[in-house]
């Protein structure tokens, strides 16, 4: 709900016609286009180039992120984890990787332009997420285009 958070409820078509959007109204310098990330970087910028097993580093439990910890009221937890919040949060409260990337970890599961079959990929994990399975680096989720639920989001690169 608020201007902070991440955009959700978002599908694989609305996020590819948001980097259109961006790249024809958003005045980016000249050279760059934004789009969404493909697997490799992806899984480059969620590790920070060092094949990390999560966003924060390779200990357990989470050192940020916003996931399913103690404050949530699922029945699915991190144990001894509490990130503060139920739901999304904003994006510089799910904090900074040390790419000082922020809500790498957790919040909304970001789309990408990674197929799997007629599917596309998503990553990242959300604040619905809680098995060690889901938060690592190298998770994938497939998803029909269409798909549309409360936690998945949108993250764009823009390259030159």
């Amino acid at each position: 709900n608020g201007d902070r958070q991440p955009v959700v409820l978002v599908n694989y078509d609305e996020a590819v016609a948001f980097a259109e959007w961006v790249n024809k109204k958003a005045k980016l310098p000249d050279g760059y286009t934004a789009r969404l990330p493909d697997g490799k970087e992806w899984l480059t910028f969620a590790q920070c180039g060092d094949g990390r097993e999560y966003p924060w580093g390779n200990d357990w439990p989470p050192k940020y992120g916003n996931y399913s910890g103690q404050e949530s009221g699922l029945s699915g937890k991190i144990e001894g984890y509490n990130d503060g919040y139920a739901v999304a949060c904003d994006v510089e409260q799910g904090g900074k990787n040390d790419w000082g990337m922020y809500g790498v970890g957790g919040n909304v599961w970001e789309w990408t332009s990674e197929p799997e079959g007629s599917a596309r990929v998503l990553r990242g994990a959300s604040w619905v997420s809680c098995g060690l399975e889901y938060l690592r680096c190298s998770c994938r989720d497939g998803c029909e285009p269409s798909g549309r639920l409360i936690f998945f989001g949108v993250r764009l690169v823009v390259l030159r």
